[in-house]
């Protein structure tokens, strides 16, 4: 692991691909491209909603979901609209604003489980008793409600990934209890 110190800002940004260049400006790569775009500190929140895009077709999946009465076509048509509003708003509206950096290399990311590390110890131990939470209350949902097969699958995988999440955390514990 690298032994590089950095905010959590910087982490956070990291994790979206955005780094600060030579003269400390903000900088977003795209790795698919192999293109880097100068951004300011507002165009930030805008890539951070392009980043979370799945969410954005999920909610607005499920909300079509529930108002539609589990119309199939309706709730998978209703995501891919949402998947195409949120690509098109970026690629044609938001990418092209931002001027293009030329000879850019990234540096070199720092991994997930480093960014934890330099993060403070009370905040990943909230972030593990607040994982634990949405385990518990995904698995007493899925059991507790009469759900149709599709929403105790959705909640099963839910608690899977709040379990994956609380490994991970203790595992990095762990790490700063060691020393790393």
């Amino acid at each position: 692991m690298p032994n590089v110190k950095m905010t959590e800002i910087e982490a956070q940004y990291q994790r979206i691909n955005i780094f600060k260049g030579k003269q400390h400006r903000l900088i977003y790569y795209r790795p698919m491209l192999k293109k880097a775009y100068q951004v300011t500190k507002d165009d930030v929140k805008q890539i951070q909603i392009y980043h979370y895009r799945i969410f954005i077709v999920l909610f607005v999946s499920l909300m079509a979901m529930v108002i539609t009465d589990e119309d199939l076509l309706l709730t998978v048509g209703s995501g891919v609209l949402a998947l195409g509003l949120v690509e098109a708003w970026f690629y044609f509206f938001k990418i092209r604003s931002f001027p293009l950096q030329l000879n850019f290399t990234p540096s070199k990311r720092i991994g997930f489980i480093q960014t934890h590390l330099d993060e403070s110890y009370k905040i990943v131990n909230i972030r593990i008793f607040s994982y634990i939470a949405i385990t518990v209350a995904a698995i007493a949902g899925a059991f507790v409600g009469d759900y149709q097969p599709l929403y105790f699958f959705g909640m099963m995988a839910i608690a899977v990934f709040g379990l994956y999440q609380v490994g991970i955390l203790i595992y990095v514990q762990s790490l700063r209890k060691k020393g790393k």
